[in-house]
């Protein structure tokens, strides 16, 4: 996954947009937007992260009625927070706020946008490491978007995905852990592989990151074998997810005895 930091002003996230202001953003500033998130995210590198953010913020600008530019800012928010923690917790934690305001923003753009609830939700559980005296409410809240976003977008692999990461961090006396998480993986993975499922309403994300979370489930669960698989399978998607090549699935080479082969 994948430092500076880019605030929203308090009046653009209340102020109704200017009579001239654009309904879209620009289609090409938005892909590149993207483009750039995603090589940060390939390469673990918040910095590329937060040039993306940036690119959203000024998107945001220019059409600020649009959902999608505040729901770029939120994966931006959620992408960088868990890369900046080891090394600025203060960042970090204005990056989880952040995000849960744009989360907040884009839902309010857009009530049928289920993913940005769940975003938020994800962004409230990195919440509990800043307001560790807040966690049964924040647990609360988080449990609550969470079921909001199902039922807005019961068929979105992202939520159902988000779901699955945020069960896999759970501990497992409060009904989490790898051997819940890995059904859910399984179902978010089936949606993203479903042609029949719905168009995102925001961008496209995630297939990659259901694929190689269900394998690192499967290695916390002892199934060294199944989480190669799994990791094959993500780099298969996505070959340049340096995280899962030069890490993840290394490590599962070792504990199954096999040897690197063209997969890596």
């Amino acid at each position: 996954m994948s430092r500076g930091l880019v605030l929203l002003a308090a009046a653009l996230l209340v102020a109704a947009p200017p009579a001239h202001a654009a309904t879209a953003p620009d289609a090409a500033a938005l892909a590149a937007a993207c483009r750039t998130l995603a090589d940060g995210v390939d390469r673990s590198d918040a910095p590329t992260i937060l040039r993306a953010r940036a690119a959203f913020v000024a998107l945001q600008a220019d059409a600020p009625a649009a959902a999608v530019a505040p729901y770029g800012i939120a994966l931006c928010c959620w992408r960088a927070e868990p890369l900046v923690l080891p090394t600025d917790r203060d960042a970090a934690r204005r990056l989880c706020k952040d995000g849960i305001a744009a989360c907040d923003r884009a839902f309010a753009l857009d009530p049928k946008l289920g993913e940005a609830l769940a975003l938020k939700a994800s962004l409230q559980g990195f919440a509990i490491t800043f307001v560790p005296d807040a966690m049964m409410s924040l647990a609360a809240e988080m449990q609550e978007s969470f079921a909001r976003a199902v039922r807005i977008e019961p068929r979105s692999p992202r939520v159902a995905f988000l779901v699955a990461l945020i069960d896999l961090h759970k501990p497992a006396s409060y009904g989490g852990g790898a051997a819940v998480s890995l059904p859910r993986f399984e179902h978010a993975i089936a949606l993203f592989d479903d042609p029949a499922a719905p168009a995102p309403r925001a961008f496209e994300w995630g297939r990659d990151d259901a694929l190689f979370w269900s394998g690192i489930a499967r290695s916390r669960a002892g199934d060294w074998a199944g989480a190669r698989e799994r990791f094959r399978h993500a780099l298969s998607v996505n070959p340049r997810q340096r995280w899962v090549r030069e890490t993840l699935l290394p490590e599962a080479e070792r504990h199954v005895g096999a040897p690197a082969d063209s997969a890596r």
